[in-house]
C-alpha cells in the first residue's frame, strides 16, 4: 500500500492537476506540507468526535492514536 500526500488548491486548480506538495521549491514544499498535515489532523479529530464509519480505517492507517 502506498500513500502520499496532496494538496491542491481548488480555486485555481479545479481540476488537480498540480501538487502543491510534490515538485516545488523546498521552502514552499514545506510550508505546503504543513498546512496538509494541518488539515489532515482537523479531518482526523473530526472523524474521530462524529464516529465517522473511518475511524477505524484512521486507526489502521497510524495517523490518531487517541485513547477514543
Amino acid at each position: 500500500y502506498f500513500q502520499r500526500s496532496l494538496l491542491f488548491d481548488l480555486n485555481n486548480d479545479p481540476y488537480e492537476t498540480i501538487n502543491l506538495i510534490g515538485f516545488s521549491n523546498s521552502a514552499r514544499r514545506q510550508a505546503n506540507l504543513q498546512q496538509a498535515n494541518e488539515l489532515r489532523n482537523v479531518l482526523v479529530d473530526w472523524c474521530i468526535s462524529t464516529n465517522s464509519p473511518h475511524t477505524n480505517y484512521i486507526r489502521n492507517l497510524g495517523l490518531w492514536s487517541g485513547s477514543k
